[in-house]
């Protein structure tokens, strides 16, 4: 046997498709390890990033507007990408979760030691193969057609017979196809009534039930995992929507800004710059309970501190007038 007959051949054929199957599903197994610890690395990147950045200065009290609106953004960036890597798990969970529909249908295949399956299977076998009759009855009314309507008198007798020999075996192939693709149809449908009926028994449904139940308690954990998912997507968009307005409006006294301003904040100790320029981000934006705890210089870092706290509204209503008038 050469080499092209042994290719041919349907145990090499079936031993090929074997290899390719066992290569791509490595394939695959490779890809998914790669995801996992890309995603890894990433979290511990931002991790470290996050750690340094709040390590740079614990004890500093005293920031610039400047200084705030920096890490105000990088907190920003920070959230947006948390919330896109827990939407992502989101959406894993989702494809993780049963309901009890597709629950009871899987423990109807389980009952039935995977008919239900096999039987899917084949009725996708049957669909393409019904699409590919419909292409080969479609070329051949086409050539047939075309060999009908031409003129065979200059051509040689040879080449009428062989054509109107091929369109004829072409025509008995078809209709040999035709009739097994109905047949195939016919004992598909009669395996997924006995399998229906079989289902439908009083002792089966019972099984059936305990078998769902059994899934559906698996399930579970991947249901409370998507609601801790769920709230923390929730959390996390206040927090990107708080987090843009004290962006916002630090980028609008920035712009404000002739020399820079400075913002003093009680115990530094308990603090990080993360916290800190949160804070005083909130007593910009007027929050009742940071600017109790933060300090404004408007000129000079060095000058006496004014503590909001002990301003009362038209102090400080003036003192931002004061500011915005000198900035113009």
């Amino acid at each position: 046997m050469n080499t092209a007959s042994k290719l041919e051949s349907p145990d090499c054929k079936k031993n090929i498709l074997l290899v390719t199957h066992q290569i791509l599903q490595s394939n695959d197994h490779a890809k998914k390890m790669l995801k996992i610890a890309n995603d890894n690395l990433n979290r511990a990147v931002d991790a470290l990033q996050n750690k340094l950045f709040e390590q740079t200065a614990i004890e500093k009290n005293i920031f610039k507007t400047r200084e705030v609106y920096d890490i105000i953004r990088r907190q920003f960036l920070g959230l947006k990408k948390e919330y896109e890597r827990t939407l992502d798990k989101k959406i894993d969970l989702q494809h993780k979760i049963f309901s009890p529909q597709r629950a009871t249908e899987m423990a109807k295949n389980i009952f039935v030691r995977g008919g239900f399956k096999k039987l899917r299977s084949d009725f996708y076998r049957l669909k393409k193969d019904e699409e590919k009759f419909s292409k080969n009855l479609l070329a051949f009314h086409t050539r047939e057609k075309f060999f009908k309507n031409r003129d065979w008198s200059a051509d040689e007798r040879s080449v009428f017979l062989q054509e109107k020999y091929f369109l004829y075996k072409q025509k008995t192939l078809l209709e040999i196809e035709k009739n097994r693709l109905a047949n195939f149809k016919i004992s598909l449908q009669h395996r997924q009534f006995d399998l229906e009926n079989l289902c439908q028994k009083p002792d089966s449904q019972k099984k059936i039930q305990l078998i769902a139940a059994g899934i559906l308690r698996k399930n579970f954990k991947f249901v409370r995992s998507f609601e801790e998912v769920e709230s923390n997507l929730k959390n996390l968009s206040q927090r990107i929507r708080h987090t843009k307005k004290q962006m916002d409006t630090l980028k609008i006294r920035l712009s404000l800004e002739t020399r820079s301003s400075c913002y003093k904040i009680d115990s530094p100790e308990n603090h990080s710059d993360s916290s800190a320029a949160s804070l005083i981000a909130d007593a910009i934006l007027r929050e009742p309970e940071a600017v109790q705890l933060v300090a404004y210089c408007p000129d000079d870092c060095l000058e006496t501190e004014r503590t909001w706290s002990l301003m009362s509204e038209l102090d400080k209503d003036a003192l931002i007038f004061k500011e915005m008038v000198r900035d113009l």
